[in-house]
């Protein structure tokens, strides 16, 4: 894969307001540890992906190695966990929270073919039970 194309993959910078941003602690449960958790990951996968990027000579499009690609797949699988957790411990404080969700899923696939309309929390949990399994599978056929 050449860096460009890895490129597309970085998540977006998460924004939080200067004002709001000490607000975050008066969030209830454990809401602000696990965003803390899931916003750390993700700044862990942009750096993952950003650093091949930056060494890349621009004029150049080789392929970013095969073993920084599996860590930027390890980064993303990082992620996966904390932001369940996260989605879980906001959930309760937001009204609403099934119809905005609906209306989220039926905006996305309304420019996307197939049937697939799995909310974002099922997304993730099949996401996870893949990794699982190859995680599973590496264990008994380890890579050559």
């Amino acid at each position: 894969m050449s860096a460009g194309k890895l490129r597309k993959f970085a998540p977006a910078v998460p924004t939080i307001y200067s004002a709001t941003a000490g607000q975050l602690a008066l969030l209830p449960w454990k809401a602000p540890q696990t965003l803390i958790e899931f916003h750390y990951r993700l700044f862990a996968l942009r750096s993952e992906i950003e650093n091949p990027i930056a060494s890349a000579n621009p004029s150049n499009s080789a392929n970013v190695p095969i073993g920084e690609l599996r860590q930027v797949g390890l980064r993303f699988h990082q992620t996966l966990g904390p932001s369940l957790k996260a989605l879980e411990d906001l959930r309760p404080l937001v009204a609403d929270q099934a119809k905005i969700e609906e209306h989220a899923r039926i905006s996305y696939y309304e420019t996307r073919p197939g049937p697939d309309l799995k909310n974002l929390r099922e997304r993730i949990e099949d996401l996870l039970a893949e990794s699982r399994s190859l995680e599973e599978k590496e264990a008994y056929y380890p890579p050559a």
